[in-house]
C-alpha cells in the first residue's frame, strides 16, 4: 500500500467518527453509570448514599426514580432526565430530613469517578480508527 492508499483508507475511518456517535456511545456510557450508581448506593463522588432521616426506608426500594431516568443525546449535549417529582429532592436533599443523593455528577463539582470511565471509553473508541491500536496522546477527551 501506497503513501496516498493509506491516507484515504485512514480518511475513510475517520468518516465513522460522527459527532452523532460519539454523543450516543457517550449517553449509553452515562445510562449504565447511572445505573450502576444506583446499584451501588454510591455517588459519582464515591461516597455512600445515606439513608433519610425521615423516612428510614431503603430508598426507591420499588425503582420508581430509578426507571424514570432516560439518557440520550440530543443532537448537542447528553440529556439526563427523570419524570419522578421526587428526583430532584433525592439528588440534592431538603432541609426537612431527605439526604442528598448524588445520582449524577454536580454541576461545578467535575465528573468524579465517572471521569475516568468516560475516559477509558473514548480511548476505546478511538482506538478503533488506528491501527496501531494506539491512541494518540493529543486525543484526550476534554470534559
Amino acid at each position: 500500500m501506497n503513501d496516498l492508499e493509506a491516507m484515504i483508507q485512514l480518511g475513510n475511518r475517520f468518516g465513522e467518527l460522527s459527532e452523532r456517535g460519539i454523543g450516543e456511545l457517550f449517553a449509553g456510557i452515562t445510562d449504565k453509570l447511572l445505573q450502576e450508581t444506583f446499584e451501588t448506593r454510591v455517588d459519582p463522588y464515591g461516597a455512600t448514599w445515606p439513608e433519610n432521616r425521615v423516612v428510614p426506608n431503603p430508598f426507591d426500594k420499588r425503582s420508581n426514580i430509578r426507571n424514570s431516568f432516560s439518557t440520550y443525546y440530543d443532537g448537542s449535549a447528553i440529556i439526563v432526565a427523570s419524570s419522578h417529582i421526587a428526583t430532584w429532592y433525592q439528588h440534592f436533599g431538603t432541609s426537612r430530613g431527605v439526604a442528598s443523593k448524588p445520582m449524577v455528577p454536580m454541576e461545578g463539582r467535575g465528573l468524579g469517578n465517572w471521569e475516568s470511565r468516560y475516559q477509558y471509553a473514548w480511548e476505546n473508541y478511538m482506538s478503533q480508527f488506528f491501527s496501531n491500536d494506539r491512541v494518540p496522546n493529543n486525543l484526550y477527551l476534554s470534559v
